[in-house]
């Protein structure tokens, strides 16, 4: 459980925690909260957390959606990351300095295929939550051009 619910403080541990969430629901396509999921009562964190240390069950949890457009060695490092972030005790999560230390050099991957994929969004409507499908392309010879340019 996060440290801020248990304390009401608010830190910069507690942001690492939750950014360390938003990576996990990231990695697993799920929500943190989200009660149609039948898991035995356990949130979003206490169900992944015990599974991002070992690839074969970290593959297991990653969203389905994402395959073959990311390499597992990265997965990994950001599964590590997230289990870091999201350690019960606020000392020995890192600082967000070290999270994007961690973060940086994935941008240099480039044994994955980047084209086009769906993004679902949850649109709120009223009464009703409402799946919101969005085609996204994305144009790598484009973005490498301007990031030399």
């Amino acid at each position: 459980m996060s440290h801020c619910l248990v304390t009401g403080h608010l830190t910069t541990k507690s942001d690492v925690y939750s950014y360390g969430v938003v990576l996990l629901e990231l990695l697993t396509g799920r929500r943190v909260v989200d009660k149609s999921r039948s898991n035995g009562g356990k949130s979003l964190v206490e169900w992944a957390r015990p599974l991002l240390r070992d690839q074969k069950k970290l593959y297991s949890i990653i969203d389905c959606r994402l395959e073959g457009q990311f390499p597992m060695k990265g997965a990994m490092k950001v599964a590590m990351l997230a289990f870091k972030c999201l350690s019960p005790h606020p000392n020995a999560r890192p600082t967000m300095s070290d999270v994007v230390k961690v973060l940086e050099p994935l941008q240099d991957f480039d044994d994955v295929f980047i084209g086009p994929f769906v993004y679902v969004a949850t649109a709120w409507l009223g009464r009703h939550n409402e799946e919101v499908l969005s085609d996204v392309t994305v144009d790598r010879n484009r973005e490498l051009q301007k990031n030399d340019g």
